[in-house]
């Protein structure tokens, strides 16, 4: 199991201060222009597609994913860096030390004109070859040249990762030019100690990796074992892309201690998180520059300005303010431990209640260049913990201002599906566990047990509008795919803005079919005659004649006997409690709580059990 985190402890570096995580990522699409790939939209394309389905030349799909890449990244990550370099073009353009290579967009974060340019050569075909135009002489060495050169004249900050993605349809481009695929070969090996990784999308059914490229990619990248398979339509173009430059962002480092001098280090990864709307940015009506905000604190009697030394927060306890300095409220929050993860017991996995639910949980993976040795160690606990069905239950603190958390280290073992493609990956989910602060006692609300009609009538409707094949991934966020229709319409300058389409909202039309008499049996079942869903909406109407205001009667809760009082006082826990269940159990035990706030009946609730 070891071998799934790819282990190269034997060439690893002694230093590891270069871990080469962050920063902005770029990608670059080396897109092949040559006749060939601008065939008849037929060549290489399945003989069951729809005839309904538009179909493009391999260029014109290769020229779509770059765009769609475009617009996804200059939303998601719109400080990355895309660029499109074409070889095998009669013309060069953009690129002066080179024959037959054009530089169609730069190694940039992704603009608005870019799209525009995109989306004119795909609406546009003749516009291309009066531009550019399309020839079989070039050279795949001078293609691999030119793509490190623009790597390296990026003047943007740090790069994190750099990736070439070659787009092609022909297997072996150099058969017959023995000088120009040792050229190939050789610049490959050094794309890859320049820590540029290549990777090769095939284009069409009969693309054969095993003729020159599937060499090519493993000198670039020699931990490099799956190539996929060829691309022949459109929408698996699209995905394969999404997931080749996709970049598996760590959201932190940190130890794993199983006990005085052992620990390994591991990476934490979040598999899901809230996607929100970009946040607005102010600017100046005159310049259209952006507006800084400045706070400042100033004496309330004599105006002076006052200086964080100068300021001090308080917490009220008992009545009176407990005043703390910056310093005090700083070592608060940090609390004493070490960062890291320690493994305190095992437990079995039937005792983790899935209810008892916190907060999203992480994903952890072995990290070798902090400490060697931790793949094959997180390994074996991996294995054995699936062996004997349990879970780790380990402290956690992420950060010096977190606070200290229990987790449970849940394993999850590897799969793929039939096609040997991996959907999830090995390692631990660390869900997060809850302290006894977290427990809610939940109320107890009477049930009515339906009739054996009502639970027929049910079963029925369940059954005829069951959800069939539900997968997240196929719904989007309609508020978040209008915001960003609007934006993109407004950055291309467009009249019209596509409304994408709300995935959330059910087929009334569709659900009417389907049931026919089965909601309307439900309905009869379950509510009595007359009933009017509509009407309990409805805003009712005043009274005809203004009566005299009723006398507003004091909200209660009944504090029966079976309410234990004395348990939320042996775990400390009676400030949970609300304001009327503390009144109502002093009341019911003679108790005068006339004018007293929430602190004063904690109080008195401690102090009638002394």
């Amino acid at each position: 199991m070891a071998d799934h985190w790819q282990d190269d402890t034997d060439e690893a570096s002694d230093e590891l201060q270069d871990f080469r995580f962050g920063g902005k990522d770029a990608v670059l699409f080396l897109i092949d222009a040559t006749p060939p790939m601008h065939g008849p939209p037929s060549d290489g394309l399945d003989d069951e597609s729809d005839p309904d389905t538009p179909q493009f030349s391999h260029f014109q799909m290769a020229i779509k994913a770059a765009l769609h890449t475009l617009r996804t990244q200059i939303l998601s990550s719109p400080n990355d860096l895309v660029g499109i370099l074409l070889y095998g073009t009669q013309k060069h353009v953009g690129v002066d030390t080179f024959e037959h290579l054009s530089l169609l967009c730069p190694l940039s974060p992704p603009e608005a004109g870019h799209i525009l340019r995109l989306e004119k050569i795909l609406s546009q075909p003749d516009r291309f070859e009066d531009e550019f135009g399309t020839c079989d002489r070039f050279s795949l060495y001078d293609a691999l040249w030119k793509s490190q050169t623009l790597f390296g004249e990026v003047q943007a900050g740090k790069i994190g990762t750099k990736k070439i993605l070659l787009m092609t349809n022909q297997a072996d481009p150099h058969q017959d030019q023995s000088d120009e695929r040792r050229k190939a070969m050789k610049k490959a090996s050094d794309l890859f100690h320049n820590h540029i990784y290549l990777d090769v999308l095939p284009l069409g059914p009969k693309f054969q990796m095993e003729r020159f490229f599937k060499d090519l990619v493993q000198l670039a990248d020699d931990d490099r074992a799956d190539f996929g398979d060829p691309t022949v339509k459109m929408d698996d173009l699209l995905k394969i892309v999404r997931k080749r430059i996709h970049k598996k962002r760590s959201t932190g480092k940190v130890y794993l201690e199983f006990g005085p001098n052992m620990k390994i280090s591991v990476n934490t990864y979040n598999f899901i998180s809230k996607s929100y709307k970009p946040s607005k940015v102010k600017l100046a009506k005159d310049t259209n520059e952006e507006v800084v905000i400045q706070r400042s604190f100033f004496h309330p009697v004599t105006g002076a300005p006052l200086l964080p030394s100068d300021i001090k927060k308080y917490q009220d306890y008992g009545g009176k303010r407990i005043k703390l300095t910056q310093d005090e409220t700083k070592a608060i929050t940090m609390l004493d431990g070490e960062l890291g993860m320690k493994i305190v017991g095992f437990k079995p996995l039937s005792s983790l209640k899935w209810g008892q639910y916190v907060r999203s949980s992480s994903f952890i993976y072995p990290e070798e260049k902090m400490i060697k040795g931790s793949r094959q160690v997180f390994a074996a606990l991996l294995i054995k913990c699936l062996e004997k069905r349990v879970m780790a239950v380990c402290s956690f603190k992420a950060r010096d201002s977190s606070g200290p958390s229990f987790v449970a280290l849940v394993p999850q073992e590897e799969r793929k599906d039939y096609e040997g493609h991996q959907t999830a990956p090995p390692g631990f989910h660390v869900v997060f566990l809850p302290f006894a602060d977290d427990f809610r006692a939940t109320p107890s609300v009477p049930m009515i047990e339906p009739e054996p009609e009502q639970l027929s009538a049910a079963k029925a409707l369940v059954k005829k509008i069951k959800m069939k094949g539900y997968h997240p991934e196929a719904f989007s966020n309609p508020d978040l795919q209008f915001h960003y229709a609007m934006i993109e319409a407004m950055a291309l300058e467009r009249d019209d803005v596509d409304t994408p389409k709300d995935d959330t909202m059910p087929d009334m039309e569709f659900l009417a079919k389907k049931l026919q008499d089965v909601g309307r049996d439900f309905l009869e079942s379950v509510y009595p005659d007359g009933y009017d869903p509509q009407a309990s909406s409805t805003k009712r109407k005043a009274p005809a004649a203004k009566k005299e205001p009723a006398v507003k009667k004091t909200k209660t809760v009944d504090v029966d006997q079976e309410f234990d009082m004395g348990s939320y006082v042996d775990s400390k826990t009676v400030p949970k409690l609300t304001v009327q269940v503390l009144k109502d159990y002093l009341k019911a035990n003679d108790i005068d709580v006339a004018g007293m706030k929430k602190a004063q009946l904690v109080d008195e609730v401690y102090r009638f059990f002394k």
